[in-house]
């Protein structure tokens, strides 16, 4: 049976995660990105913001790869611009604006799976800058149309034609690990890729390198990483991996390493998007000032100390009960009794136990 790693985390995993030197790829972030409004009034519309123009649609002259494998500069074909976006993200909805769009697509699945799983797959798509199709996933999704707020996925430049693309790709959605147990893994999902790269020790980025910069055979120039909420986009580019003799071999195998450093950005995403809910809800609702709220926010973090860290829901109620109720909440008897009850913490349902009186006490 197959797992999907990106929802199931189970497993016991090293913490002992060896940092990474020398980079075989880099990941910056892109200053000046700011999605697209509705742009009333203003014509021509742009299709692209101004700081993704350059790195998405930008001229790049051909090296010396590049040449060598297609004979000459002027056989060199010129860098297209391509996007990997998730159907499961806006479902009926996206496959029918790409039906619409007229623009070159395919699915990452096949077969079967890719009717099966029509409104949830990955699908790969050409833009153009002049299209519609672009100025509307380059625009926020209140603002005519837009689709930039769904996360749909990555972009990223190459001279490969889509077809070529398509079969690089496919041989990562789904990933095994050392005991033959299959994963679907959703690298698309440019909230969480970034921060896994860079935890990623050296010995294991070669791999991960072959998927985002392509091989010999498939090179990638650049890859494009959109957030959907008001975190910095980055820009990944990096030599592409040399298959060499060994092009049968260019398949991941998910090692434990792997899996750690997923959980830890996955973890460390979940917790920056934590942290600007409710420094906005903060400012807002409860009147603290930026310092105030940065200083209480530590408090809190210091008496959580890892109670709840393995669970993004019980934690981020702690955290939210904490602003609502105060810190002393949890010194309170009954609050005590809750959540030092053993059976509730081998349970998990803590968090359950808490709310639940905190309904009833409503109720009295």
């Amino acid at each position: 049976m197959e797992s999907d790693y990106w929802l199931n985390l189970d497993g016991a995993l090293s913490s002992a995660i060896s940092e990474a030197t020398e980079p075989l790829y880099t990941i910056t972030t892109l200053p000046d990105v700011e999605p697209l409004d509705a742009q009333f009034g203003a014509w021509p519309r742009k299709t692209v913001p101004d700081g993704l123009a350059e790195p998405l649609f930008g001229d790049v002259e051909p090296d010396a790869a590049a040449i060598a494998r297609y004979g000459s500069p002027e056989q060199v074909p010129s860098m297209r611009t391509y996007a990997i976006l998730d159907a499961a993200k806006a479902p009926y909805q996206l496959t029918g604006v790409l039906s619409d769009a007229g623009l070159p697509f395919l699915s990452l699945f096949q077969g079967d799976a890719a009717e099966d799983f029509e409104e949830c797959a990955p699908y790969l798509v050409e833009l153009s800058i002049e299209h519609d199709l672009t100025r509307r996933l380059m625009t926020r999704t209140a603002d005519g149309g837009g689709l930039w707020d769904k996360g749909l996925g990555i972009y990223f430049r190459s001279r490969a034609p889509i077809e070529e693309l398509r079969r690089h790709f496919r041989k990562f959605t789904r990933l095994p690990n050392a005991d033959g147990k299959w994963f679907y893994f959703r690298f698309w999902e440019s909230s969480v890729i970034p921060g896994f790269l860079q935890r990623l020790p050296r010995e294991r980025q070669d791999q991960f390198r072959m998927l985002y910069c392509g091989t010999d055979i498939c090179p990638i120039a650049s890859v494009v990483l959109p957030r959907a909420d008001d975190f910095p986009t980055s820009l990944l580019s990096g030599a592409p991996h040399r298959l060499g003799d060994n092009r049968g071999q260019s398949r991941i195998s998910l090692q434990a390493v792997d899996l750690a450093c997923f959980r830890e950005a996955m973890w460390a995403d979940f917790t920056h998007r934590l942290h600007s809910d409710m420094r906005t809800r903060a400012l807002s609702n409860y009147g603290m000032s930026p310092d105030s709220f940065e200083a209480y926010y530590a408090q809190v973090l210091a008496m959580e100390a890892g109670r709840f860290s393995g669970s993004e829901r019980d934690f981020s109620t702690f955290v939210v009960l904490s602003f609502e109720q105060g810190l002393g909440f949890w010194d309170e008897p009954q609050i005590q009794n809750i959540t030092t009850s053993k059976p509730l913490q081998h349970s998990g349902k803590i968090m359950d136990a808490v709310l639940h009186h905190l309904k009833e006490q409503e109720r009295a």
